[in-house]
């Protein structure tokens, strides 16, 4: 009964936040604590059925709402979103400072093009739409991000489509020129390849494992001439699938918003580089978590942002995109009405005379509502983890840092060698 009252009264307060779109203004949904945001965006998606984006401080905390979404999921919708590959996404911040004669870390930007790559499925070619697996393509329902993600420049989905390269048994191919090419887009050369985004050539064999594949793909060459593709195992090495053909994205950004910054006069818009919320489908959902914080967090941020600047777009502009994009832009807060509605007007001075309308959840806590969670982690997550902790302290070895590790026994010390030799083959 509690539940069902519970329910009811959610349901008026959507109503409410649909009447003010439908007035054309902001919803700011006021004293909502942040447990009860997550929820918030599955009973929207239960709702509107189209995308929900929540936009928080940190990337961090961006992935901490992806987590609360997902056990949402399950507990509001049961099997209906989760059979469809439906976990929250995330689309990361660059991890470097604008400005900084540094390239944001090859992990971030692959996470943000596999984000793109969901959101662009209706953007592939119908040929090679078999290869995008649930694995590393879910249907795109819940994103999380980062503001200052939202000012950062991005391949178009049409763009993304355009830079990649169809492969197929029999194609002449120099794989030379290849490795160059995903090199520049983004691809890290490694020995071995283990992770997403990185390519290793040895003699006429080449492998690289897409954004777009959920295995690693080993290309070998009879001279010029492709003479088979495989997918395979990244850790025992050996091959899964033979494969006819194979679709390769790029690994990477800043190489594509040179070229639109070189060559801006001469390229359509669907060409260029845009906001990642102009790749989100009209009519999103799109939730400010904390305005008063996220003000803060990008009027920061922009401060760095170099005088024209290739990279970024002004953050003076992010609710005029929001606008001509014609998303459901809102606003939740754990602070009462009348204090967050003074700061948002100050935010948004672009579209001051638009209506704010200040919706009272009054939600203090959901725990008594909260999914219960199964004991203890999956075993196939923890040892995704922990090959991603040990892939981790590779990646820092090629890029020349020293990494000391302290054990606290020997005994403790020989199963981490172990471990290493484990998922760290010579």
């Amino acid at each position: 009964m509690k539940k069902k009252l519970y329910a009811d009264n959610i349901t008026h307060l959507l109503d409410q936040i649909v009447q003010v779109w439908e007035r054309g203004g902001f919803p700011f949904c006021s004293e909502i604590c942040s447990s009860a945001v997550a929820y918030l965006a599955v009973v929207l998606f239960s709702r509107f059925r189209v995308p929900v984006l929540l936009v928080t401080g940190t990337t961090i905390e961006a992935e901490s709402m992806a987590h609360e979404i997902d056990e949402w999921i399950s507990a509001e919708m049961g099997n209906e979103l989760a059979s469809e590959g439906s976990s929250a996404l995330v689309f990361p911040s660059w991890d470097i400072v604008p400005g900084e004669r540094q390239l944001p870390d090859s992990e971030t930007v692959g996470r943000r093009l596999a984000t793109l790559l969901s959101l662009g499925r209706g953007h592939v070619p119908s040929n090679v739409k078999d290869q995008l697996r649930n694995e590393a393509q879910p249907k795109v329902r819940f994103i999380c991000t980062p503001v200052s993600a939202l000012v950062q420049k991005t391949y178009s989905l049409s763009a993304l489509v355009r830079r990649s390269k169809m492969i197929r048994v029999g194609d002449e191919l120099d794989p030379v020129g290849f490795s160059d090419w995903a090199v520049a887009y983004g691809y890290e050369a490694v020995g071995k390849v283990t992770q997403r985004g990185e390519i290793a050539r040895k003699g006429g064999v080449l492998d690289i494992w897409p954004l777009s594949s959920a295995q690693p793909i080993r290309i070998e060459f009879f001279g010029n001439i492709i003479e088979s593709i495989r997918a395979f195992d990244s850790l025992t090495q050996l091959s899964t699938e033979k494969l006819g053909s194979i679709w390769v994205p790029p690994a990477g950004e800043l190489a594509f918003i040179r070229e639109c910054a070189q060559e801006a006069e001469k390229k359509d818009e669907s060409d260029c580089a845009v906001s990642f919320i102009e790749n989100l489908p009209a009519g999103t959902v799109v939730l400010f978590v904390e305005p008063h914080l996220l003000k803060e967090r990008l009027d920061e941020y922009g401060r760095d942002i170099p005088a024209r600047d290739i990279a970024h777009f002004s953050p003076e502009t992010l609710f005029s995109r929001l606008r001509v994009r014609s998303h459901r832009v809102g606003f939740v807060s754990e602070l009462p009405g009348h204090l967050g509605v003074d700061g948002l007007r100050s935010w948004i001075k672009s579209e001051a005379n638009l209506e704010i309308g200040v919706i009272r959840f009054g939600i203090e806590s959901l725990e008594t509502y909260r999914p219960i969670r199964s004991g203890g982690v999956l075993p196939e997550v923890e040892a995704a983890q922990r090959r991603e902790f040990f892939h981790q302290l590779a990646r820092w070895q090629r890029q020349g840092y020293t990494v000391r590790v302290f054990c606290s026994s020997e005994v403790e010390a020989r199963r981490f060698e172990e471990l290493w030799d484990e998922y760290i083959p010579l």
